[in-house]
């Protein structure tokens, strides 16, 4: 039998040498390049070893993972390059998961010798990556059987999530970065997204995005769909018992992402192991739920997240009582994406984005040291919204930032549609911000 994982074009001539693997199926690949194994005479430069690796790992370095022929031809130019170009190669997997998930079990009907030269080659491996639709009815106790296979494992790449949790084996891995996709799979259940952390003792980085449980929540506020589906499952259903540092959700809807914040809120093991939060956020909701979020994540000094949605005056005193919450935090760092949209109401200056950026900035806790906004949408509705709320009444942006004594860089990074010579909001928040120049800690780009 043979394994279809390495029998794809990328690991063709690194194969265990058993006869349970074919090469039946290489009859269309393309020209094999001249080595020492089809071409005896062929002559090898009589390089250091530690020349050949420099070399070998330069071109992973500038090419990425995608240079897989340069690397194979490495590892068949001769026996003594072999394992070199063996390492490089095999450190990144990558495939779809009806293929890979027959690793454990074809590796096991192989002899010892196959069975010790399959675990050599994973033991290199650093990265997995899974892609491509699949039935959603593989049981996630494939992840753990599959992980097993790749001891050195640092980084575990989902594009897709087609498992249900059912009886899974509970590992306990610790990995470096699970990154997960939820492209195509928006009816995946939240109890699935559960189980699936649980699978893991610690995360240093997780990044979850296009993740909806559109069949787990209603139509109701993202806050209020979040928290009546935690309450009616309980908190034995949603205990988790992993550590992760740094946390990433981009692209997914509104009440997903508020339904993942209130998760590591309401375990507070979990959320003191955070370092760093980033969200897209569209809604007030989840501006609400990272706020509470940080209450609890006392660790938590890096913030990332956006600011879009016009607020109106009922909403106001909400978002008021929100953002004073960030004071009793312990942040030193926060990037604020701010979406300027079109036509703002210069009629209510107190619910434009830009005074809200700047009440938001105003109660940020002392120990902040580094800001960066990110200005994107609309020129002309930063330039009308910054004149409106430089004339209200408070304390303009340059006294807010001269109050924040630990703070060493405030940066603005402008990323208008149909950008245009950009010196006018550039002199604009030079003039405005004199103070804060003079002291060195203005950077705008």
């Amino acid at each position: 039998m043979s394994m279809p994982f390495l029998a794809h074009p990328d690991y063709q001539g690194l194969r265990p040498q058993s006869s349970h693997f074919s090469v039946s199926s290489y009859q269309h690949l393309p020209p094999q390049p001249r080595t020492r194994l089809n071409d005896p005479a062929l002559v090898v430069p009589q390089l250091p070893l530690e020349i050949i690796d420099i070399i070998t790992h330069k071109i992973v370095e500038r090419g990425g993972w995608h240079d897989v022929g340069t690397l194979r031809a490495i590892a068949e130019t001769c026996k003594a390059w072999k394992p070199i170009g063996q390492q490089y190669l095999f450190r990144r997997v990558r495939g779809r998961l009806h293929r890979i998930m027959r690793i454990e079990e074809e590796v096991w009907m192989e002899g010892k010798a196959g069975k010790d030269e399959v675990s050599r080659l994973f033991g290199h491996t650093r990265k997995l990556e899974i892609y491509g639709q699949e039935p959603d009815n593989y049981p996630l106790a494939t992840i753990s059987s599959l992980l097993a296979c790749f001891p050195n494992l640092q980084a575990f790449w989902l594009d897709t999530f087609p498992f249900t949790s059912g009886p899974a084996a509970i590992q306990l891995l610790a990995l470096d970065h699970v990154k997960l996709s939820y492209y195509d799979y928006a009816t995946s259940a939240f109890l699935d997204f559960v189980a699936f952390l649980n699978l893991f003792s610690g995360i240093r980085q997780l990044d979850v995005s296009e993740a909806e449980f559109s069949e787990d929540f209603g139509f109701e506020s993202a806050l209020e769909a979040a928290q009546r589906f935690i309450q009616q499952r309980g908190a034995d259903a949603l205990t988790l018992g992993i550590q992760i540092e740094e946390l990433s959700i981009r692209g997914s809807g509104s009440t997903a992402s508020v339904a993942i914040i209130e998760l590591l809120r309401m375990n507070p093991s979990t959320a003191k192991s955070l370092t760093r939060v980033a969200v897209d956020t569209d809604e007030l909701d989840q501006i609400i739920a990272l706020c509470d979020l940080l209450q609890v994540a006392e660790n938590v000094e890096e913030v990332d997240f956006e600011v879009r949605e016009e607020v109106d005056d009922a909403w106001l005193p909400t978002w008021n009582e929100t953002i004073q919450k960030l004071s009793s935090t312990s942040l030193r760092s926060l990037k604020l994406r701010v979406s300027m949209m079109d036509d703002p109401d210069v009629t209510k200056p107190h619910l434009l984005i830009w005074t809200r950026v700047v009440s938001m900035i105003s109660h940020l806790p002392p120990t902040i040291s580094y800001i960066h906004l990110e200005l994107q949408g609309l020129i002309d509705s930063f330039l009308t919204q910054f004149r409106a709320c430089e004339g209200m009444k408070g304390p303009p942006l340059d006294d807010v930032l001269g109050g924040l004594a630990n703070l060493r860089t405030f940066r603005v990074k402008m990323e208008f549609e149909r950008s245009v010579n950009l010196s006018s909001p550039i002199e604009l928040l030079q003039r405005a911000l004199k103070k804060t120049a003079d002291r060195e800690l203005l950077v705008v780009e």
